[in-house]
């Protein structure tokens, strides 16, 4: 089942919002090739975009932090650091075994990030830089 796009996920920043939704978009895909049991190169270029998506855009978040200096940089950037160790996880679960399992299990920890993180921490940091009437600064 494909986490869907919502409001409660949107954040006022466009670069942020376009970042999530292709960040959704890719996970929906994994998900989906996962589970007709296509997982051979789609698996691997899933975490290829992880990786790099994780790098551009968790910096793009963390410069505008320290830029605007975001009372909750620290916590922030520790729920980024978490977030690279599920893809860690989810690297080695996959190569352990191409079963659904790991698959699942990630589903259900990229399903309460979205929740968590995007529909929560993230808005905190996009509220913070819209009401201080900066949201078209460092953006990625």
């Amino acid at each position: 089942m494909p986490i869907e796009w919502s409001e409660k996920f949107k954040s006022g920043l466009e670069w942020q919002d376009r970042q999530h939704r292709e960040l959704l978009k890719r996970v929906n895909g994994f998900l989906d090739a996962m589970y007709r049991g296509a997982c051979g190169e789609e698996s691997g270029r899933f975490l290829k975009f992880l990786e790099e998506y994780s790098v551009i855009h968790f910096d793009a978040e963390e410069q505008g932090m320290k830029k605007h200096k975001f009372p909750g940089v620290s916590a922030h950037i520790r729920e980024h650091a978490d977030f690279m160790e599920d893809i860690g996880r989810l690297k080695s679960d996959l190569k352990v075994s191409a079963s659904t399992a790991p698959v699942a299990d990630f589903q259900r920890r990229i399903t309460e990030w979205f929740a968590r993180h995007i529909g929560g921490t993230d808005k905190e940091f996009s509220r913070f830089i819209i009401d201080a009437g900066r949201e078209d600064e460092g953006d990625g």
